[in-house]
């Protein structure tokens, strides 16, 4: 950008050299004054808030002009300052172009505190010190007599960089930034404009209020940036070092979450206009940000039917086999009253919020380890409802279906998941008459990632064919779908499904993908003392999973997650008599 501007520069002196030709003219009314104009040359237009120096200085500034007979090398120095709208209020004495023939160079630099070793404010938050650090020459050489300005062409001689950040997902404000391991200082000829290589001890910049520093030109290795937050500080590093070039603006713009937070995240991915935008800091890609992942794949059986103290297992050759259990069953199968396999030590039943850090497992169980029982929050968290989930099914026709839970889901190893979070999820289904009913969603859980999820019905729901529900779920890139997006385009979205999983058609986990799939089959309930199907009802039509919450005020029941031909939700009325398959959570 370049913005001319008169020096209103009326009386100037100048040194004459001793010749007929430039001897003074004892007449100063018939000199010609030397008169300048100036532009700066800025690499890029950035917004109000961080224009300082450019186009125009601020008027009262002071700018160092040095006049020489061209070829002397001798300067006279004088001190401009700037007036209204570019205008310039000359010095006293006066400087006028020699008289005669003889030429004149010009030079002239801005601040004009700046010595032979010039060095960047290590704090620029103020104005002032981010100007006394923004260096600038001009010059012109050999310029002869003339009644029209004299432009001078101001370049930065200091790279500047622009930083705008925004608080991010867990991120209230942003109370500092700085520019880091920044040698401050650099050798500077007042004649030529010459600037030396970037010297003296890495230091911290701190960044003008409105987003901006200048540094001298080098290449800075590692950490660049530290940006506090009221939540801690995040750091940002450029691993392979960045140039950073005279004259060059940089423009950084980052939004800051929690997740940035006491870590170092990398910059990548500069423009060659020398911009950069560095998105929310993902965790890294792990299942562990679906809830689905902690669901383990097989129902609870026994080593031996007849003997419960001798173990639990998994595993078992077909999903659809029934092991029931009553709530509260112990050794003496069947005595749910006493302390259980299952359930928190010391406790007959868990609070809807409890969490499940107090579980234990039974020292001659050792397949039970790291797995528990899960509370009401945790079904919540894979099957979100309380009603019929497939009542929540839009159809093509009317769109999308958006549902701001109040059920506050737990699950997993994370804090923040433990105590439970709101979600806001995208239901759709493209047909919700046909036997297999499916449903999707796009799901927002309080996690780095978004996931998608499709709930579908199988099976016949006979006793000679069971009936099942399938659930998959699979993460979801944030950056790009916002829920701006996938309010808009969950046709498409569940078009292209779950790409090329290599999960199976019932159960698994892939890793490379991020996709996890469970199945429940509706094994039915039992009010026997048998741990397998025999004097089981409704096998292969419905049926529900323990959790371990009983129904707040009520000794004789619990919740459960309950399936059945076209329904799946968490129920809260079922007998603790009954006997129910149990499917465990993993702790980690």
């Amino acid at each position: 950008m370049k913005t001319k501007i008169l020096f209103a520069a009326a009386a100037l002196t100048v040194l004459t050299a001793c010749s007929s030709d430039d001897s003074p003219i004892e007449n100063a009314e018939q000199r010609m004054p030397v008169t300048l104009a100036y532009t700066t040359i800025d690499a890029a237009e950035t917004r109000a808030a961080q224009n300082l120096n450019q186009g125009t200085l601020a008027s009262g500034e002071s700018v160092k002009v040095r006049i020489s007979n061209t070829g002397t090398g001798s300067w006279t120095d004088y001190t401009f300052t700037t007036a209204a709208e570019g205008a310039m209020t000359a010095p006293t004495p006066a400087p006028y172009y020699p008289a005669g023939s003889q030429n004149i160079d010009i030079v002239a630099y801005y601040p004009t505190t700046a010595g032979t070793s010039f060095s960047v404010a290590s704090d620029q938050t103020a104005d002032a010190n981010y100007k006394a650090s923004d260096l600038m020459f001009a010059s012109v050489t050999n310029q002869a007599k003339q009644a029209a300005a004299v432009e001078l062409a101001f370049t930065h001689k200091m790279a500047k960089l622009n930083v705008n950040i925004t608080p991010g997902e867990g991120v209230t404000s942003i109370t500092g930034v700085s520019i880091l391991n920044v040698r401050p200082t650099v050798s500077f000829n007042q004649a030529t404009g010459a600037v030396g290589s970037a010297t003296g001890s890495a230091t911290s910049i701190a960044v003008s209020n409105g987003g901006a520093a200048v540094i001298p030109a080098q290449t800075i290795p590692g950490n660049l940036l530290s940006i506090v937050t009221d939540k801690g500080t995040a750091t940002y590093s450029v691993p392979s070092g960045k140039e950073f070039a005279a004259g060059q603006q940089y423009t950084l713009n980052i939004t800051v979450n929690l997740r940035a937070v006491g870590t170092t995240n990398e910059i990548t991915g500069w423009t060659s206009q020398g911009t950069v935008n560095v998105y929310p800091t993902q965790a890294v890609r792990s299942l562990k940000y679906l809830p689905l992942y902690f669901v383990d794949e097989y129902n609870i059986i026994t080593v031996n039917s007849s003997d419960l103290t001798t173990g639990f297992t998994w595993g078992i050759s077909s999903l659809k086999d029934g092991y029931f259990w009553r709530w509260k069953d112990t050794s003496a199968y069947g005595d749910y009253i006493a302390e259980s396999y299952f359930g928190p030590v010391g406790q007959s039943g868990f609070d809807i919020d409890t969490q499940w850090d107090t579980y234990y497992t039974r020292s001659s169980a050792t397949q039970l380890l790291g797995r528990h029982l899960p509370i009401r929050s945790e079904w919540l968290s894979i099957v979100p409802g309380l009603t019929n989930i497939f009542a929540y099914a839009p159809t093509v026709n009317t769109g999308v279906l958006k549902n701001n839970f109040d059920l506050n889901p737990k699950w997993g190893t994370d804090a923040t998941t433990k105590a439970g979070v709101p979600e806001t999820s995208y239901f759709y289904a493209t047909n919700v008459t046909d036997k297999s009913r499916v449903l999707w969603a796009v799901r927002f859980i309080g996690t780095p990632y978004c996931s998608l999820w499709c709930w579908k019905q199988g099976g016949g729901w006979t006793k000679t064919d069971y009936g099942y529900m399938t659930i998959t779920a699979k993460l979801l890139d944030p950056n790009v779908y916002t829920q701006s997006y996938v309010e808009s385009n969950m046709a498409t979205i569940v078009s292209s499904g779950f790409g090329s999983t290599t999960v199976g058609d019932y159960t698994g986990d892939d890793h490379e993908n991020t996709v996890c799939r469970r199945t429940f089959y509706a094994c039915g309930s039992t009010t026997g003392t048998d741990a397998t199907a025999t004097n089981s009802t409704d096998v292969g039509k419905g049926g529900g999973y323990w959790s371990a919450t009983r129904l707040s005020g009520n000794t004789g029941q619990g919740y459960a997650m309950v399936i059945g031909s076209k329904e799946m939700y968490v129920q809260g009325r079922l007998s603790l008599g009954k006997g129910y398959p149990i499917r465990m959570f993993r702790d980690n």
